[in-house]
């Protein structure tokens, strides 16, 4: 462990992008390119405020988005894994709480542990003004209706911006430890 004594609490949570971001739709035969707004699920470390891990993706957080966020999980050296993953009651992570692919994570779903979970919340408010810098933003009005903003990013190059953000984002935060 990197601190001795200290457990490896990790949160994962997931929240919509504020950003439309342009998706192709072929379902009609023909390819039209509309604006979505994307989703991101983070694996987040609730004692020094790291992000583990992070998937930003078009679809509604699925099975498939957290096995592939428990894999890069699975992936971190054995004293970075998690001593225990939390949860909120969200059904796409009871879910995986009750059926776990992966025994050598504990889950532990979120009833009431407030503090723990506003770590993650400022996390998801301070990029929300990140997100404010970006083509596309569509504030507050989450369903992504809005008349006057246009998709102009692609997903990948949301997912390109986010990773420069989290790497200098973690940097910063490891001087302090």
């Amino acid at each position: 462990m990197p601190f001795e004594g200290i457990p490896n609490i990790y949160q994962l949570a997931s929240t919509r992008v504020g950003v439309l971001v342009k998706k192709t739709n072929t379902s009609r035969g023909e390819a039209v390119i509309e604006g979505v707004l994307p989703w991101i699920t983070l694996c987040f470390d609730n004692n020094f405020k790291l992000v583990i891990a992070a998937l930003i993706h078009d679809e509604k957080p699925n099975r498939k988005v957290l096995a592939d966020l428990q894999s890069e999980v699975m992936m971190l050296d054995d004293d970075l894994r998690p001593d225990e993953v939390r949860i909120d009651r969200g059904v796409e992570f009871t879910h995986l709480a009750k059926h776990q692919a992966t025994p050598q994570l504990k889950y532990i779903t979120q009833y009431s542990f407030p503090s723990r979970k506003e770590n993650v919340e400022s996390f998801f408010q301070m990029l929300d003004t990140l997100w404010i810098t970006l083509p596309g933003y569509v504030g507050s009005n989450r369903s992504g209706k809005s008349r006057e903003v246009t998709a102009q990013l692609t997903l990948e190059e949301l997912k390109t911006f986010f990773e420069a953000f989290v790497r200098s984002y973690n940097r910063s935060l490891r001087k302090y430890y």
